[in-house]
């Protein structure tokens, strides 16, 4: 049998003595002494692909540090989880949402955008966002994982033939009297220190004129613009990096009167390259994907942005961009190095130099010595997997637009905006269950809130209080069973589980879920086929011969709008990888019984004296009045 994981993300779980079998659940509905659950299929949680979501424009932090609009991400994309570990994307999701949306910002970070439902890490574990409240304390997540390359083959980045001539690539052009020494770019970039600082002082002080448009003449042009006071240092320094990292001769270019001296490296390739490893423009400026390298590699990117575009003080640190992306990357690089930085949005001021300015975004920390950190500030909390800080501020706005969502496998979660975030549909498994319990006893308050509360009460039983990583179909019945929305449950056989659904409604079924089910056909049937998601945790909620209904929970899905039918041989195959399908009742409540009134005699008893008392009286006249001698 191999391995499944289900909806709520576990294995398989093993019968143990709290288990009944079906056949002595029939016996208890037969002699009255209880009624078979009914998993009321109008009440359904839904998972994640409605309701729990962020808005277009959120960016998602992917595993190789590079940031993603939300609504571009793609299945199997590799993100960091909310926990710092590199998972996969499983599912995008995406819906038209209308009410409310929210903006939660923390002391020392930008606004997260969110829908109320959505689960939102703090150190109490995940809660709603709709739940939080100013002053709770939230995860900024650290990457726990090193990056997964030391190299960077320059072909990735720029084809042969978008540069080359005839000629070859290297050649001495001279312009107007100006010499520029045209080298070719070498095979292989080392992702070190060297070659990161390069690319931190291009992200601060770089241009070029062709990145976006190979079509570009010959003779295209690559240049770092520093002030003229910097001739010595940052100058210099570009100039000797350049050769040491790439084999450029650069020359420079001095704006006497701008006081500006320009590093011009000479070719169309070099503009290609910095180009699309950095971006273009100072608005679009951001890390490439291709740049996941060591830490020590990351640090150089950021030191060099922050001495070509920032400030270092005595007590701090800054760095400043017009480009949102890029900001939340340097960010994103100094959490991860325990820096503590903050994040923070300054609005445009014009004046009569500059009618318009752009939003610009600052970087910074504290001190300048990482050795000299401690781990709690008044600001934040500083741990191996995040940088913990307090909301500030929340506000509610009514939207009506895309949203969307991810489903990530293991940690079940992600990180967007630079918050953690849960994917909500694994996640929401237990809260089906939950739903569908609330509902057959009556309970009329189905939220999310309740789904955490089964799930962590599953957590507790499997061993693991608080974990993030699912948990079990049986695991769930006994935590409904220890809050009373169930007495008694058994698992099934398929034969069982039919028999059951004739006879008294639906089970609730965990059973393998393979990536093509997650569209229905025009008829709404799933059908297994290829690699696995997963496991996945439905209601099998009737039968229509000789196929299967079940109940997805993922809100309005599909052309049955949020039922799926299965055949009989389909859905037995989806249970032969350690299924588990569910029945559970309820007891009947034995009627307390009327006790027999105790008879009030005091009326009796005062007759009876009244009678006696006549009687006396009797007797005493007769005697009174009675002939002398008789």
């Amino acid at each position: 049998m191999s391995e499944l994981k289900h909806g709520l993300g576990r294995n398989p779980s093993l019968p143990d003595d709290r288990d009944w079998s079906p056949e002595k659940l029939e016996a208890m509905i037969d002699e009255g002494i209880a009624v078979p659950v009914q998993w009321e299929d109008k009440v359904v949680l839904n998972q994640g692909q409605t309701g729990h979501c962020h808005p277009a424009g959120t960016l998602v932090r992917l595993s190789n540090n590079s940031l993603c609009p939300i609504e571009k991400m793609r299945v199997l994309g590799k993100v960091v989880s909310a926990e710092g570990n590199e998972c996969t994307v499983t599912a995008v999701i995406a819906h038209e949402h209308k009410g409310e949306m929210l903006n939660i910002r923390l002391r020392g970070l930008s606004d997260v955008r969110c829908t109320p439902e959505h689960p939102i890490l703090t150190d109490k574990g995940y809660v709603p966002a709709g739940d939080l409240q100013v002053g709770d304390v939230v995860a900024v997540p650290r990457r726990v994982f090193e990056g997964a390359r030391t190299e960077l083959y320059f072909d990735e980045v720029v084809v042969e033939h978008e540069y080359a001539r005839r000629a070859g690539v290297e050649h001495v052009s001279s312009v107007g009297g100006v010499t520029t020494i045209v080298t070719a770019p070498p095979k292989v970039i080392s992702l070190d220190a060297k070659f990161g600082r390069l690319l931190g002082l291009y992200l601060a002080e770089g241009h070029n004129c062709c990145a976006s448009n190979p079509e570009k003449a010959h003779g295209s042009t690559t240049k770092f613009s520093f002030g003229a006071h910097e001739r010595d240092t940052l100058v210099a320094e570009t100039v000797e990096l350049a050769k040491d990292v790439l084999g450029v001769t650069a020359r420079l270019q001095e704006r006497v009167n701008n006081k500006v001296i320009n590093v011009v490296f000479g070719g169309k390739h070099w503009a290609l390259m910095f180009g699309r490893l950095c971006g273009e423009g100072a608005g679009d400026k951001c890390l490439s994907e291709v740049l996941d390298g060591p830490r020590e590699f990351r640090e150089a990117i950021l030191m060099g942005w922050i001495d070509g575009d920032g400030h270092r003080r005595r007590t701090s640190t800054m760095g400043v961009t017009v480009s949102k992306r890029l900001a939340l990357q340097m960010h994103a690089i100094a959490n991860d190095l325990g820096l503590r930085p903050t994040l923070r949005k300054r609005m445009p001021v014009s004046n009569s130099a500059a009618k318009t300015r752009q939003v610009a975004w600052e970087v910074e920390w504290g001190e300048n010595n990482l050795s000299e950190l401690t781990n709690v500030t008044p600001q934040s909390t500083l741990t191996d997997s995040a940088t913990w800080r307090r909301i500030s501020e929340i506000s509610r706005e009514e939207f009506i637009g895309s949203v969307f969502n991810l489903e990530v496998d293991n940690n079940h979660s992600y990180i967007a905006d630079g918050v953690g975030s849960h994917n909500c549909v694994g996640y929401g498994c237990a809260g089906f269950i939950a739903a569908s319990e609330a509902a057959a006893v009556g309970d009329t308050t189905v939220t999310n809130a309740l789904g955490d509360k089964i799930y962590y009460a599953a957590k507790i039983l499997d061993g693991e209080p608080g974990a993030e990583n699912g948990s079990t179909v049986r695991s769930g019945a006994k935590a409904l069973q220890q809050m009373g929305y169930i007495d008694n449950y058994a698992f099934g056989t398929f034969k069982q589980g039919k028999e059951w659904i004739a006879k008294h409604g639906p089970c609730i079924i965990g059973t393998r879920w393979d990536y093509v089910m997650e569209a229905p056909d025009s008829k709404g049937y799933v059908h297994p086929d290829g690699d696995s998601a997963g496991g996945h945790c439905t209601l099998w909620r009737g039968t229509e011969m000789p196929d299967n209904v079940g109940r997805n929970s993922w809100g309005d899905w599909g052309p049955l709008h949020g039922d799926y039918k299965i055949t009989d041989e389909d859905m037995k195959d989806i249970l032969s990888y350690g299924g588990e399908i569910m029945m559970a009742v309820k007891k009947v409540a034995t009627p307390t019984p009327t006790p027999t009134p105790t008879p009030d005699w005091s009326g009796v008893k005062a007759i009876v004296q009244c009678l006696v008392n006549d009687l006396q009286a009797l007797l005493t006249w007769l005697q009174g009045n009675s002939p002398k001698g008789e």
